[in-house]
């Protein structure tokens, strides 16, 4: 049975794309593929595509978002917006896919505009009584209990939801001009979200309570939470509160840290992914160590200090803890050393948001 249409595109854009997999266009795409613009047509090889996405994703670290995706057996119509490494570059577009025999033989292209694409949803939240924040959101599912949302992490927002699976911060100014702000375990604030959707009753979600917050960072990629959401109900109401505009959004891309261990010199951790579950101050998740060897890989298991984060120009989100690592996951060779990821756990897990300015 072959692919759908609909699969075939996402795997062009999520994969290709967005993760820099850059070799799926000989499986996803014809060759040559043709690209239209106004008043042109353009054949690209699979050479070509290849050195297209490899560009995008090592130099600008694109990452496409999707506003509308739809299609049929044979056409599938994307309006997408894309963020990059510069958060202050903003680009949309609409592109219009031709898919045949399983593979891509067609792109149509309007020209790319500045800017962004507003989206159907949106998402606020009302925190400890505090007036209505509007919150930056992916995506959005809903069930008669519960909710899942995805939300870009952004130095700006992340620390609201660190409010409320975690408990109130610490916000403190050290000389050097930098505001951080320290969550540990403590009360959570009672909180109300209204999840509005264009040409839809808004949907109200009483008593929230973050029964998980996931984060993971694709190498040289920008990271995105999912979040868990329960309440007491989910009811629908014409009067909801209104919803507040979301602020921009300052992506976190570039990974830093370590895994420091009694005697050995530390371990740098490429990529990691840490996941809440309740607010008992215990984190889990997987971390990949850059060792020169075999040996090194065995001598980095048991308890050490992890510290790991990601930043992006003047803002950053930091994670350390006392952490154990677990039995290697798998290993890829990188110049010449070892990528080695782990299973890591740990308790009295504290998140620190650095930033230059109050948030």
């Amino acid at each position: 049975m072959s692919r759908r249409a609909l699969d075939i595109v996402t795997d062009y854009v999520m994969k290709a794309w967005n993760e820099g997999k850059a070799e799926l266009v000989r499986e996803l795409c014809a060759d040559p593929i043709i690209r239209h613009d106004p008043n042109s047509r353009v054949p690209l090889s699979h050479d070509e595509q290849e050195a297209r996405i490899r560009h995008s994703y090592d130099d600008l670290k694109t990452v496409f978002e999707n506003v509308v995706f739809y299609g049929d057996d044979e056409y599938v119509t994307l309006v997408w917006n894309v963020t990059g490494s510069d958060p202050n570059w903003k680009l949309c577009g609409i592109e219009i896919f031709h898919v045949e025999n399983g593979r891509i033989t067609e792109v149509w292209n309007l020209p790319y505009a500045n800017g962004r694409w507003s989206m159907s949803r949106s998402l606020s939240g009302q925190v400890g009584g505090s007036p209505a924040l509007g919150f930056p959101i992916l995506d959005v599912e809903t069930s008669d209990d519960s909710a899942k949302v995805t939300v870009p992490v952004d130095a700006r927002n992340i620390g609201r939801w660190l409010e409320l699976v975690i408990g109130q911060a610490e916000t403190v100014e050290d000389g050097d001009g930098l505001w951080r702000h320290r969550f540990a375990p403590g009360s959570i604030p009672p909180a109300r979200f209204v999840v509005s959707d264009a040409g839809s009753p808004a949907v109200v979600i009483d008593d929230v309570r973050v029964d998980r917050l996931s984060m993971e960072l694709v190498p040289s990629a920008v990271v995105n939470a999912s979040i868990d959401l329960s309440g007491r109900a989910l009811s629908q109401a014409n009067d909801a509160t209104a919803v507040a505009p979301a602020p921009d959004v300052v992506r976190l891309a570039q990974t830093f840290g370590t895994f420091d261990l009694p005697g050995e010199p530390p371990y740098p951790v490429i990529d990691a992914m840490i996941l809440f579950e309740g607010a008992q101050g215990q984190a889990r998740g997987q971390v990949t160590l850059r060792v020169r060897s075999a040996q090194d890989a065995e001598r980095s298991l048991g308890a050490g200090r992890l510290s790991f984060g990601w930043r992006q120009g003047d803002f950053s989100l930091h994670f350390e803890a006392e952490a154990s690592l677990g039995n290697a996951i798998k290993a890829r060779r990188a110049d010449g050393e070892i990528d080695v990821s782990f299973p890591w756990g740990a308790e009295n897990m504290v998140a620190t948001l650095i930033n230059d300015r109050a948030s």
